[in-house]
């Protein structure tokens, strides 16, 4: 432990400070944050203040060691002018595009160097990770290496800390010590691994933020990945060796999922859903050009090949008998057999399923709901009679997919396990038969996809991260709404929940602190404080309507139940006590929780007394998401027309839970709030890769727009009481593809 001397270096622009001692950029007394590269970007703008940049020498200086392509740099740019713009003044009065030349940082810069002031520099623990990089580009190596580092730092000598600070100064200690704590798991449960994943090759074969759901072909030389460009998806293929790509499947207005290449790489198989999403249907496209045609109408995941090219396996769903299969057909759709089925409330997740090497085992992801909630495994499925064995008898809290590696001593999986503080899914090593899942990435962004070549040398997978920010619209009035924070959000944004206090500030659900926790805040994003604090995710708060209580789902002791906490944190109790109760509302008056149960596997509509005691059914349908109107008279839901088989608005009695209305079709998202006036329920709607709140009048009359917002996607909102404004958490989700090679085998 040691005493060090840093001087104090400044740049000052309008209402900005540039710290490059601590690598902030504050607007006034407010930290905009900013990823690294974005802040190295505006960094070189402000050193050379004046003078035009041309676009070859930007990237050079960002980029020194690599090849990427000028989205890259439009990217950042983009970001650093949404960062600068909250100040007052339009971006172009900072960033002045130069027409085929470059750009220019406009402002007048201050440099400003203060006395050097001590640091205590303490003792740190790191964990590193050592990966090779090579740039698709141009075929030239990097090696970089991933590092966990702890540094427990000393308050300053001459300032102390606001409350604000303390909080994020314990929420990096917090972070980073769990970020050791995983690593010195993966490091300890490495020697029983056949796999060895700290030397490995990352390449990103994209870089547009547009590419998502990858598939590898099983002879590793070709890619294929679906691209989402305003609101229109199209398929692409690439060879992996190779600049650019060719569209083998039109841009269309429906979603593009679960591709995989046909066992002798000549076809690609996908599922397409149309809008609004119901049912999926296979078709199979020649990767080298020509119509795709139509194998199989009803399909919920997409397809895994048998090594022999003549079967394919998929799940398929049931929702009217409460049913999900594992189906293996021929590989052109026919001679169908439900291989194993799950009924309520245990369960096959909609995970695709992939087909062991030998050809004897398919493995799934099966679960089942308990006393302590829902808990999910990989299994693995006898091909020739259906029987099950796990693969593992570890539980987890979500499996996004799985995929056997080549040799069939291990699968891959992106997932997180009950132990994650943050809802993002990583990519894992399982050994089999028998080993300890190994986690193998460790970081902020989230993954999504994963495709194994055939001789397991090679994955890809898309690598996903969210750029967002918190806007304020008055009187719901897009045209007036303001961004009233630079703070970037979560990943999880719409999962996590937002909801407005009676005196106008907001409470959310937030990872800031290393864990999903309920926080506070004024509306204009400032003074920011955690009200709880535990091991387990707390989100999806509701404030009750005299600002006495907070209410939302925890996880605590396994399962999600109700709890209930003071406005200033104090006081938490738990109010259910069921199966698995999520997504609670206030009745008016304050006197009644209402809440779906879904434990059972079979989600119903609920309430509780918010001061406690027994727990009421209200309606028997199969129901989610309940919303209370703001005279208390109804319930508003998304409930399941069995005939249909579709999840529909509905507006229940609150006093008997009686339908009341059963709109005729389903809208864009399940997730249904009444307006402030009680006349319409508002939900979001994408069109076009741009987000806007819709309003769905409960009188049956057609739906109508409630914003005209022309760019961005919205991943939660909330309505003020009696409705003076609306927040709305907005931005951007960025997808790319990568590519994971040189991963070795130990026995080698």
């Amino acid at each position: 432990m040691a005493i060090s001397k840093r001087d104090k270096h400044f740049y000052e622009f309008g209402p900005f400070r540039l710290d490059l001692s601590e690598r902030l950029l504050r607007r006034e007394d407010r930290e905009v944050q900013l990823p690294p590269k974005v802040f190295e970007t505006l960094l070189v703008f402000v050193e050379n203040s004046g003078h035009i940049l041309e676009k070859n020498e930007l990237m050079e200086r960002l980029w020194p060691d690599s090849f990427v392509e000028e989205s890259s740099l439009s990217q950042n740019i983009f970001l650093l002018r949404r960062a600068l713009g909250e100040a007052g003044p339009t971006a172009a009065a900072y960033i002045e595009t130069i027409p085929r030349r470059g750009y220019r940082f406009t402002a007048e810069v201050r440099e400003i160097r203060d006395a050097p002031e001590a640091l205590l520099v303490t003792q740190r623990t790191e964990t590193r990770i050592s990966i090779q990089e090579t740039d698709q580009e141009t075929g030239k190596e990097t090696n970089k290496e991933k590092h966990v580092t702890a540094t427990v730092p000393a308050a300053r000598p001459q300032r102390m800390p606001n409350r604000s600070a303390l909080g994020l100064l314990a929420a990096a200690v917090v972070a980073t010590l769990l970020g050791i704590f995983i690593w010195q798991q993966f490091d300890r449960g490495a020697a029983s691994s056949s796999i060895a994943f700290q030397d490995m090759r990352m390449t990103r074969l994209t870089s547009t933020g547009k590419a998502r759901r990858p598939a590898i072909s099983p002879d590793g030389k070709y890619v294929a990945h679906v691209v989402e460009e305003a609101g229109r998806q199209s398929i692409w293929v690439r060879q992996v060796a190779a600049l650019g790509g060719v569209a083998i499947v039109a841009p269309e207005e429906v979603e593009y999922e679960g591709l995989t290449f046909t066992h002798d790489g000549n076809y690609l198989a996908y599922v397409v859903y149309q809008k609004p999403r119901h049912y999926g249907a296979l078709y199979i496209a020649p990767v080298l050009g020509g119509a795709p045609r139509k194998l199989i109408d009803d399909i919920d995941t997409a397809v895994a090949y048998s090594p022999d090219g003549k079967h394919l396996a998929f799940l398929r769903n049931y929702p009217n008998e409460g049913e999900r299969s594992l189906i293996v057909a021929s590989i052109e759709g026919g001679e169908e057999r439900r291989l194993l089925t799950r009924v309520r409330p245990d369960f096959l997740a909609l995970v695709p399923p992939s087909w062991s090497p030998d050809g004897r085992t398919i493995a799934c992801v099966s679960g089942s709901f308990g006393p302590k909630g829902s808990s999910i495994q990989v299994i693995g499925i006898d091909v020739d009679d259906g029987r099950e064995t796990p693969i593992t008898r570890q539980k987890w809290q979500r499996i996004g997919h799985v995929a056997w590696l080549g040799d069939g001593r291990g699968l891959l999986m992106t997932a997180r396990d009950h132990t994650s503080p943050m809802m993002l899914d990583q990519i894992w090593y399982l050994p089999y038969p028998e080993g300890r899942p190994r986690r193998i990435t460790n970081d902020m962004h989230s993954y999504n996809g994963l495709s194994v070549a055939a001789d397991g040398r090679a994955f890809v997978t898309a690598q996903m991260t969210r750029f967002s920010r918190l806007w304020i619209a008055p009187e719901a009035d897009a045209s007036r709404a303001r961004e009233v924070s630079s703070r970037y959000l979560d990943q999880s944004g719409e999962r996590l929940g937002f909801a407005w206090t009676p005196d106008g500030r907001l409470v959310y659900s937030s990872t800031a602190g290393g864990n999903p926790d309920i926080w506070i805040m004024n509306s204009d994003g400032s003074d920011p404080r955690q009200l709880t604090v535990d091991p387990e995710a707390d989100f999806a708060p509701e404030v009750s309507p005299d600002g006495r209580w907070i209410v939302f789902t925890s996880r605590r002791g396994g399962a999600a139940h109700i709890w209930r906490i003071n406005l200033d944190g104090a006081d938490a109790r738990q109010l259910t006590s069921g199966p698995g109760e999520t997504s609670a509302s206030f009745t008016p008056d304050g006197r009644w929780v209402v809440y779906e149960s879904f434990g059972s596997g079979r989600s119903t509509i609920w309430r509780v007394p918010a001061d406690g005691g027994e727990a009421q059914k209200l309606s028997d349908a199969f129901s989610i998401l309940p919303s209370v109107s703001p005279d208390g008279s109804k319930i508003a839901c998304s409930q399941l027309d069995t005939p249909s088989g579709q999840m529909r608005p509905t507006i229940l009695s609150a006093a008997d839970g009686r339908i009341v209305k059963m709109f005729d079709s389903p809208v864009a998202s399940p997730h249904l709030r009444w307006t402030p006036d009680g006349s319409a329920l508002s939900y979001v709607e994408t069109r076009g890769g741009v987000s806007n709140l819709w309003r769905l009048p409960a009188d049956g009359a057609a739906p109508e727009p409630i914003t005209r917002f022309g760019d961005d996607l919205i991943f939660r909102y909330a309505w003020a009481p009696h409705g003076r404004s609306l927040v709305l958490e907005r931005g951007q989700v960025l997808s790319d593809v990568i590519i994971i090679t040189d991963f070795r085998d130990d026995q080698d």
